[in-house]
């Protein structure tokens, strides 16, 4: 009976080492979920963390557009209105020199051709200054100089 003792003994023993490495498997499996719900929560406020910075920064973000829309819609507006201005402003003068269409449109021709005769009239009437001779000129600084 000692090779039955002996049988037994090595079934006792292998259960034993058995148990071991499922209770050492179970330990490894038990530190790595302690190790990863601790990540898990570590990563989870860094996130939260990091979310809240953005909504924080978008925040900052919306109020800037929105004043740049107001300051861009305020300076459209003063352009709206100064081009009203302008629109009255030319609308007021065209009305004050408001001059009939087809009177505009033979005025040109009559004043260009009142002036083109003005012009010819003018030079026939003015005759051109004689210029002295250059040898007269230079004869009068000669006598200038040996005096």
């Amino acid at each position: 009976m000692t090779r039955q003792a002996s049988v037994k003994e090595q079934v006792e023993n292998g259960k034993l080492v058995a148990k071991d490495i499922f209770l050492a498997t179970l330990g490894f499996y038990g530190k790595v979920y302690e190790g990863g719900v601790s990540k898990v929560k570590e990563l989870n406020a860094k996130r939260d963390e990091q979310f809240q910075g953005y909504v924080d920064r978008g925040v900052e973000l919306e109020a800037l557009a929105k004043e740049k829309v107001v300051a861009f819609s305020q300076q459209d507006n003063r352009l709206n209105e100064r081009i009203t201005t302008l629109r009255n402003s030319y609308e007021k003068l065209s009305s004050v020199f408001a001059v009939n269409k087809t009177d505009a449109a033979q005025e040109p021709a009559e004043e260009q051709s009142e002036t083109k005769a003005e012009v010819k009239t003018e030079a026939k009437a003015k005759p051109k200054a004689k210029a002295k001779p250059k040898a007269a000129k230079s004869e009068s600084k000669s006598t200038t100089k040996a005096a």
